[in-house]
């Protein structure tokens, strides 16, 4: 078997419910090789620091590989060591809720499985492309899932990536004029 590696890259804030992937972890931990790799921390709420005591209470610190912010520019070279990117956004926040993620589009763009948070903007844009999970379960069978047939996740990904690549500024302002 080899390493499952689930990653999340962004800000550790209120707006981030990374709980119910921690428990996740947990639970696929168990029965399978899998890491969660977390790029980013904290701002200036104390949400990082309550993560970093959870992962502790879990006692998944042996699958958890947190990387403080990285320059921007190398951003790209994480994501491609991820088999899976996430998008733990809190729906009971507005500012997640309202939000309209850069990271699906950098995900998609290097042709990412992406599990998200219902988060409507996603929803109705790019559905077709990702994978929702609200729950740790959601979590479990997703990755499980993944883990046990790629191919139609993968697939998913590719589409994804086609998806991604229509949208640049040009396409954009084409389409607005």
């Amino acid at each position: 078997d080899k390493y499952v590696t689930v990653g999340y890259v962004g800000s550790i804030e209120f707006w981030v419910d990374i709980f119910p992937l921690l428990e996740a972890i947990r639970a696929l931990s168990r029965s399978h090789y899998v890491k969660l790799m977390l790029v980013g921390g904290g701002l200036r709420s104390r949400t990082a620091q309550r993560v970093y005591r959870r992962i502790q209470g879990l006692g998944i610190e042996k699958n958890v590989v947190w990387i403080d912010f990285v320059p921007y520019r190398d951003v790209p070279s994480y994501i491609a060591s991820m088999d899976i990117c996430t998008i733990p956004f809190n729906v009971n926040s507005p500012t997640a809720y309202y939000s309209a993620p850069n990271k699906l589009l950098e995900y998609l763009a290097l042709e990412k499985v992406v599990v998200t948070t219902l988060i409507p903007e996603i929803a109705f844009t790019a559905k077709q492309f990702v994978n929702f999970a609200m729950t740790a379960e959601n979590y479990v069978d997703i990755i499980e899932d993944y883990i046990g047939d790629p191919g139609r996740y993968l697939e998913k990904a590719e589409r994804g990536r086609s998806f991604a690549m229509q949208l640049t500024w040009a396409k954009i302002a084409e389409e607005y004029e």
